[in-house]
This record gives C-alpha cells, structure tokens and sequence, in this order.
C-alpha cells in the first residue's frame, strides 16, 4: 500500500508521462504556464532516475532551435532547478553543459538572461574544465547587445563569486 508521499510523487511521474505525450509547441500560453507549475512543483522530492530519464529529455528538447520562446525558458528554469539534484559529473557534463552554452547563444535576449540566471547553480558544481568553458561563454554573455543579457551577467557574477575565486 503506497502512502501519501508515494501517490504523490506517483502522480507527478504520471503528469510528466502526459506532458510528454503533448505537442508542447501547439499549447498557449495558459497551458505552458500550466505544465511548467506541474513540473517544477514536485521536483525536489522525485528520484533522481526520474529527473535523469523523464524530466532531463524535455528540457534538452523544449530548447531546441525551433521551439517557441516560452518553451526555451521553461527548459531554463527546469535545468536550473534540476541541477541541485543532479550529483553525476557525467550528466552534468554531457547533457547540462551542451545545453547551457547552446541556450547562451539563442537568438532572443530573454533566453539568453534566463540560462544565465541559472549559472551560479550549475557552477557550484562543475569541475575546473567545464567552469572555464562556462566562465568564457558568460564572458561572451557580458558583451551582448542586449542590457537584460548584460544585467543577468552581473547577476550571475556577484552570485557565482565563492565559486568562480575559490582557492
């Protein structure tokens, strides 16, 4: 018999199931937001497995290059709020950090500011490598055309600052 923390997280899998079976690209506005509170709300307390395996693979796709803008920031705020339970290097190194740079250079300044808003959590957890790949793609981010990119930059630097001069 499953308790109520079980049926719980149960459901929220059975919700990432449907969304997974959706054509997001078609949906509203309304409906995106909709998804977006049905995936963020339960992510703390679901297995790693499931965020590796159910909730990783929308992310990487919502960011693709012909996804509306909307999805691409719901994918942001989906890997910055995995990466917390992520603990694997490899999947940081090989899904997350892809993904991160590729979102740093999107065409529209508002996913450009939101991936950077994520970087001080992915920082925190990258090795030395993969941290000079990201401080140069933000160094890059710093020069942007765009004054939200700009800002989001100085965000992410004064809150990145115990990572980025550690000893």
């Amino acid at each position: 018999m499953m308790n109520s923390e079980d049926e719980k997280i149960n459901s929220h899998l059975q919700h990432i199931n449907l969304i997974q079976s959706l054509n997001v690209a078609k949906l509203d506005d309304d409906h995106i937001n909709f998804i977006e509170d049905l995936i963020l709300k339960d992510l703390n307390s679901i297995c790693i497995q499931n965020i590796y395996h159910m909730i990783l693979p929308l992310a990487l796709s919502w960011a693709e290059y012909d996804s509306p803008v909307k999805l691409k920031l719901l994918s942001c705020k989906i890997l910055g709020e995995s990466i917390s339970n992520i603990d694997d290097t490899l999947v940081l190194q090989r899904d997350i950090l892809p993904i991160t740079q590729y979102l740093l250079q999107d065409t529209q300044p508002e996913v450009r500011s939101s991936v950077c808003r994520q970087l001080p959590s992915l920082l925190c957890k990258v090795d030395q490598l993969s941290e000079n790949l990201l401080l140069t793609s933000l160094l890059d981010a710093a020069q942007d055309n765009s004054a939200q990119v700009r800002c989001a930059v100085l965000d992410v630097l004064i809150d990145s600052e115990p990572y980025i001069f550690k000893e």
